[in-house]
This record gives structure tokens, C-alpha cells and sequence, in this order.
């Protein structure tokens, strides 16, 4: 009831406390707790999660299921970046983990670019860029609401032996586990690749489940994956197609939990035609489903929103796209969530003044009425 800090520090000392249940009902002490511990502010300016030598960066940050929080970041106190990780409880204070963080990865050479996942057990996951054996691999590990790491020392080896990871994206697989998209120079284009691992570490995707599951191999480039879980193990996966002569467009495929792929070979073509379109984004729709939102370049070098909802066989929803902004100038990189009510809210950078880059945002409903 009273956190990680010492009851002195809170103005009440042990032998006040034995001389309160002498003579208090013991849930009179635990409503005057209570309320200390609900008082709590967190300080101006932000609360101080690392002050180790060196540079710290790259931070993410998933729930712990209580209110708090577990922040990952990059960590260069020992001249080479590493992963580290903190917890913190609702009031920004600092559990019962090590002051400077927890050593999630110290290996050779830089760990980098983490992304990380609830694993909705008071944990998270983390995955990230690694150089340790010189080649850019991909590791993960989870730790527990202690701090313990649960995999391997300095994580699992999720890909590697490739030819060059791209960007990537992580999501939680809602059965404690994680699912991980990315894209990969094979030596003749980009393609994309995924894999789930379970809440033991176990790669479940993949020939022999040790290897990745191979979602696309055609030729041209296909870039940039994002992912939404479709609630039942498996993810969405949208991404950036040069297939097409009208390149580039939105391709998309549904991964079931098994690793199987649900849609056509390679990928359906979800937003294709004579314009260009980029920067896809997912979101779960609460139902199964998810949302999708790209920038279309209908206007040449302007840039404008849309968004679509799409069922689990990947047919859109509505008769035509949600118009989420068709202001002047551009309106690029979306990043979307799930809103809890059926919708979704999308930002993005937005630069209608023709003077400074501003942020701008708009909820749309699951008729797609924004």
C-alpha cells in the first residue's frame, strides 16, 4: 500500500504506526494509506527514470498492469549502447528494481532501435537491433514485474544470418507472447518477414519454427510493415508495395496464430490505383478487425489522409474511404490507435500553414464518420 519508500518518508515512523493499531481499526490505516499513496505528485519537469554515465535514449514504455509503467531504453554508460530497463508505479515511483535499471542486453558491440510490448502479466518484452556478431540481427527478452529477465541471457535470437533488417514493428500477441514484422534486403529486393514468439521465448513461425515466416517474395521492393492483432494470436500486416507500375501502393496480409497466411500468396492489394500511396498504418478495431489509414498522393506533392476499415478477409467496410484530411499543403506520417470505444484516433504531422510543421489529429468512428 505504501510503495517503495520508506514509511518514515511519508511523515508516519514504525512506532507511530503500532501506536495507530492499538487504537485505529486497521481499514482506517489502510484508508489513510490509500489516500497518501493517491496524493502522490509526480514532479515538475518529469521524473528522473536514469542519471547513469553516458547517453540514454531510445526510449519505450509499456503498461504494467497496475497503473504503472516499464520504460526501456538504449544505454551508452558502458561506451557501447546496451538495453536497459526501469519500472515505475502510478505515483513515478521507482519499484523495487535497481536505481540505474535493469541490464537487459550488455553483449558486444550495440544494441539498439528497442521496441517494446506489454506481456500482460506485469511484464514486457523488448526487441531490438543488434551488432554483436557484426551483422545487424534482431533479439528479444521479456522481463517480469521484478525485473528478472526470462529468456536467455541477453535475449533470444529472433532473425539473423540475413542480409540486411530494415525497419520493423512489434506487437503484443494478447497470449503473452509478441509478434515482430520487418522488412529485409534478400540480396535482389525488400521483403517482408514475421515471427511469434510465445511467452517462453519459443519462435513459433517459420520452417522448423526456427526461422522466419516469409510473407512476401516477389520481386520489387515491399517496405515499412506495421502490424495490428486480429485478436485471436495472429496479426494484420500492411506495408509499402512497388509490385505495381502505379507503385507505390498498400498491399496487406492477415498471419493467422499458426503462422499460416490467410489471404492470396503474397499479399492482397488493399489501396491500389492510378495515384500513389504510402505510410500505411494499422489499428485494431476491438471487434477482430482492424483500421487502416495511408497518405494518398492524389494532389502530387500534397499528400492527403484517408482511412479505411477492413474485416478479417481483408474487404474494406465502407463504400468509400473516411476523408480524415484534405487540408492545404501536406499531411504525412500517420500514427494510429484503437480508442477503446469501436473507433480510432489518427495524428500527424501536418504543414497546411506553409510556415511551421504542426501536429494535428482526428477520431473516426466504426461507420467511418469522423
Amino acid at each position: 500500500v505504501l510503495g517503495t519508500e520508506p514509511i518514515a518518508m511519508r511523515g508516519i515512523t514504525m512506532k507511530g504506526v503500532k501506536a495507530l493499531v492499538g487504537v485505529v481499526p486497521v481499514v482506517c490505516l489502510l484508508v489513510l494509506f490509500c489516500a497518501a499513496q493517491a496524493d502522490a505528485k509526480w514532479p515538475a519537469g518529469g521524473k528522473v527514470i536514469c542519471t547513469a554515465p553516458g547517453v540514454q535514449v531510445e526510449a519505450s514504455a509499456v503498461t504494467d498492469g497496475a497503473g504503472g509503467t516499464i520504460i526501456f531504453w538504449g544505454d551508452n554508460r558502458s561506451g557501447i549502447q546496451d538495453i536497459y530497463a526501469q519500472r515505475i508505479d502510478k505515483n513515478g515511483l521507482r519499484m523495487w528494481w535497481p536505481e540505474q535499471g535493469v541490464p537487459i542486453c550488455v553483449a558486444v558491440n550495440p544494441q539498439y532501435d528497442g521496441e517494446s510490448v506489454s506481456d500482460g502479466q506485469g511484464g514486457g518484452i523488448v526487441v531490438w537491433l543488434d551488432q554483436r556478431y557484426g551483422a545487424t540481427e534482431m533479439y528479444a527478452q521479456r522481463v517480469d514485474g521484478d525485473g528478472n529477465p526470462l529468456w536467455a541471457t541477453n535475449g533470444i535470437l529472433v532473425a539473423g544470418g540475413l542480409n540486411g533488417l530494415g525497419l520493423y514493428e512489434a506487437i503484443s500477441d494478447g497470449q503473452g507472447g509478441v509478434i515482430i514484422a520487418w522488412d529485409d534486403w534478400g540480396g535482389a529486393q525488400y521483403d517482408i518477414f514475421a515471427q511469434r514468439l510465445d511467452g517462453n521465448g519459443n519462435l513459433l513461425w517459420g520452417p522448423g519454427g526456427n526461422l522466419p515466416h516469409t510473407v512476401t517474395a516477389i520481386g520489387q521492393d515491399q517496405l515499412s510493415p506495421q502490424l495490428a492483432t486480429d485478436g485471436l494470436g495472429g496479426a494484420y500486416i500492411a506495408w509499402e508495395d512497388m509490385r505495381l507500375p502505379t507503385a507505390p501502393d498498400i498491399f496487406g496480409q492477415r498471419v493467422t496464430a499458426a503462422g499460416v497466411d490467410a489471404w492470396a500468396t503474397n499479399g492482397k492489394g488493399l489501396v491500389t490505383g492510378a495515384t500513389q500511396y504510402s505510410g500505411a498504418r494499422l489499428a485494431e478495431d476491438g471487434a477482430g478487425c482492424a483500421y487502416l489509414v495511408w497518405e494518398d498522393w492524389g494532389a502530387a506533392t500534397a499528400p492527403d489522409l484517408y482511412a479505411q476499415r477492413m474485416d478479417n478477409l481483408g474487404i474494406f467496410q465502407w463504400g468509400a474511404p473516411s476523408v480524415l484530411c484534405t487540408a492545404p499543403m501536406q499531411q504525412w506520417d500517420p500514427r494510429m490507435i484503437y480508442d477503446g470505444y469501436g473507433g480510432a484516433i489518427v495524428a500527424w504531422d501536418d504543414f497546411r500553414t506553409g510556415v511551421d510543421q504542426d501536429i494535428y489529429a482526428q477520431r473516426v468512428d466504426p461507420l467511418g464518420i469522423t
